[in-house]
């Protein structure tokens, strides 16, 4: 396994939410895994598209280095509201195909609109919990799997990266994604944006994620995968961007610290009297993030 260190500034065709030849109607998945805490449908997507939006450049390039291209079957496992299934659908173009794979209905509901109104034919939406199994024809396993911001959500990752091994041919390839946020930081920060910050990540740690998954997520696809690189990137953002994802961030989790007794109501006031106030920022970079990408491929 080599380590790479790189940093940056900066036709449809629908066969319902699952397919019959994919999972039987008791495999399917409800729309609310307890282990997933955050929006789901279009409110989930701003917050989505500004994560992808920030890393496209990066990531289109990764995706050609690990060998996608025009003609092949890919997996976007935990598509969400399908930022990255539009990519791909675009990359493998109309001789190829992607199969969109997430546990919620509202998230797919959504991806499939945009689907739709970019004009591609190429993509099947499945509806499906990854913490379970279902058996996949041989002529519908991909030649690529992409999977980002999925494993860091799952009690059992290393589950989860055994069944996403079996959507794939015998030589096929996988391009999977996860943060390290504990790592994350602040490049002007105050006492409203530090406490902001560690409120997220204590409500997301009792649901359950592990937001320093990033960081070993090579170690963990040992023995599954055979991992060819590890691209640990940081990205920066500046104060309107920050501001941006903050904002929804905060109108996500509110109700949540609230009933949960994390935080206070005039603890959230002061935070969103932060998060108003960050677009006066001087230029320049003002929060960052790590993300951990890991290529690998299926002996």
């Amino acid at each position: 396994m080599r380590m790479m260190g790189w940093t940056f500034l900066k036709g449809v065709f629908l066969v319902g939410l699952v397919s019959t030849s994919f999972a039987s109607d008791e495999q399917e998945a409800s729309d609310g895994a307890p282990t997933y805490h955050m929006r789901t449908g279009a409110r989930a997507h701003g917050p989505l598209q500004q994560q992808h939006d920030m890393i496209l450049s990066d990531l289109e390039a990764i995706l050609r280095e690990c060998g996608l291209k025009e003609g092949m079957t890919v997996w976007d496992v935990g598509c969400g509201t399908g930022t990255l299934t539009r990519l791909l659908a675009e990359k493998v173009g109309p001789t190829g195909h992607v199969y969109a794979l997430d546990f919620s209905a509202a998230q797919l509901d959504v991806a499939r609109v945009a689907v739709q109104e970019d004009g591609h034919t190429n993509v099947t939406f499945v509806q499906h919990d990854l913490t379970q199994s279902f058996a996949i024809k041989e002529d519908q396993k991909g030649d690529f799997l992409v999977s980002r911001f999925v494993l860091m959500h799952l009690e059992d990752p290393k589950a989860a990266l055994s069944r996403m091994r079996d959507y794939v041919k015998k030589g096929g390839a996988c391009l999977l994604m996860e943060p390290d946020n504990s790592r994350n930081s602040l490049a002007r920060p105050c006492e409203e944006a530090q406490s902001f910050r560690r409120a997220l990540l204590e409500v997301g740690e009792k649901a359950g994620l592990d937001y320093s998954l990033g960081a070993r997520l090579g170690r963990l696809c040992e023995g599954v995968w055979q991992v060819k690189s590890v691209h640990e990137k940081w990205y920066q953002n500046d104060a309107a961007g920050t501001q941006k994802l903050w904002r929804a961030r905060l109108e996500e989790m509110e109700e949540k610290l609230l009933t949960s007794r994390m935080a206070t109501q005039e603890q959230i006031d002061g935070w969103h009297h932060m998060i108003d106030n960050l677009s006066s920022k001087e230029e320049g970079w003002y929060s960052s993030a790590l993300l951990y990408y890991v290529h690998g491929v299926k002996e």
